[in-house]
Order: structure tokens, then C-alpha cells, then sequence
């Protein structure tokens, strides 16, 4: 009887389907390598064996069996990795055709099954190159602004340099000649010497009387 109950028990248990944590939505560019992931967060769970698929055709990828350590690969571009409660299978090479469903299994005991499904969608472009261009038509400008401001400084300061001096030169010029300009009107005082050669003694109203008219 109770070897009957144990029976009955295993063969609910391995009917009933639980949700695995996933990493649901996973994006890759053509010819790139895509991990898909799945775990679950029960720590007591007795993990037995563990199996990849894809979901529309129920293809199996590969199957792991935890006691013998022994993984069956029924594709060659497929690498499982399975550590403690975590399952990884890296898709190398990935192609637009690969994009679909994919179910992660976990065989356990005495939970029976439990499975978490990911999808992914592999691009055709590569989003590389998009982030490229997208770094360049944003960088590219900013350049071009930043060079126009420091030729604008640099040409700026040149011509400070180059006519401050001539400027400085035409005033000088300017003043220097106003000096003799007014050098040449003034008149001499200049009282001539007598014929012994010496200059007459003359009072400073004479002088000044003289220079007036």
C-alpha cells in the first residue's frame, strides 16, 4: 500500500509544470553568439536532468544528465553550461532562422518538471555598426564647433598682435611730427651779438617788446 501511494505520488508530481526564471527576451546580431537562460530559486530542489528545446517544434538541443555528469548534444553550434539550479546554452553563430521559442526543462525530484521558455530574436543588422554611426553624427559636429571657435580665438588674438604696434606707431609719427610743426612757427629770440661779439645787455621788457612785434 504505501509503495503504491510512493507510485502515485511520482507520477503526479512528474505532471505538474512550473515556471523557471528566464531571461525571457533575448536580442543577437547575425553571426554573433546568443546565452539563453534559465534557473530557479528553490535551493532544495534535487535537479536530475535538464533539457533545451526548441518551443514551436518541440526539437530537443541538448540534454544533461546530472548524476552521470554526461551532456547529449543534438546541436553542433550549441554549448550548455549548468551550474548548481542555473542552465546556460550559448548559441554561437546565430542566423535570422534561429529566432523563435526556446524551453529550458529541469527533471527533478520530487517536483517533477519544471520549465521557463525564451525567446529570441536575432537581427540582421548589426547593431554595431548602427551605434557607430550614431557615436560619429553626434561626435563629428561638436569637433567641427569646437575647431571653428578656436581658429576664431586664433585669428582673433593674430590681428590684436599684428595692429596694436602700428597703431601705436601712427600716433607716435602723428605726434612727432605736430612737434615740429610747431617747432618751425615759434619764433626765435634770439638776440644777435654786437661786433665785439658779445650780446648786448637788455632789459626782459625789450626782449619781451621786441618778440611782439
Amino acid at each position: 500500500m504505501i509503495r503504491a501511494a510512493f507510485v502515485c505520488l511520482l507520477i503526479v508530481s512528474g505532471i505538474q509544470t512550473k515556471e523557471l526564471e528566464t531571461s525571457e527576451y533575448v536580442t543577437a546580431v547575425k553571426g554573433s553568439a546568443a546565452a539563453l537562460h534559465c534557473a530557479s530559486s528553490n535551493k532544495d530542489l534535487k535537479l536530475v536532468l535538464v533539457e533545451w528545446e526548441k518551443t514551436e517544434n518541440r526539437t530537443k538541443l541538448v540534454v544533461f544528465h546530472v548524476a552521470t555528469n554526461a551532456t547529449t548534444l543534438h546541436n553542433e553550434r550549441i554549448k550548455l553550461g549548468v551550474n548548481g539550479h542555473r542552465s546556460t546554452i550559448t548559441i554561437t553563430g546565430v542566423q535570422p532562422a534561429d529566432s523563435g521559442g526556446y524551453t529550458c526543462i529541469f527533471h527533478t525530484f520530487p517536483d517533477g518538471k519544471i520549465e521557463g521558455k525564451v525567446y529570441l530574436d536575432v537581427n540582421g543588422k548589426k547593431l554595431t555598426s548602427n551605434l557607430a554611426t550614431n557615436i560619429i553624427a553626434s561626435v563629428v559636429p561638436v569637433v567641427i564647433a569646437i575647431g571653428i571657435l578656436f581658429l576664431l580665438l586664433y585669428f582673433g588674438h593674430r590681428n590684436k598682435r599684428i595692429h596694436t604696434p602700428n597703431q601705436i606707431n601712427v600716433l607716435l609719427h602723428n605726434t612727432s611730427d605736430a612737434n615740429n610743426q610747431d617747432t618751425a612757427r615759434r619764433p626765435s629770440n634770439t638776440i644777435p651779438p654786437n661786433s665785439d661779439g658779445e650780446v648786448p645787455d637788455t632789459d626782459y621788457f625789450s626782449v619781451a617788446l621786441r618778440t611782439s612785434l
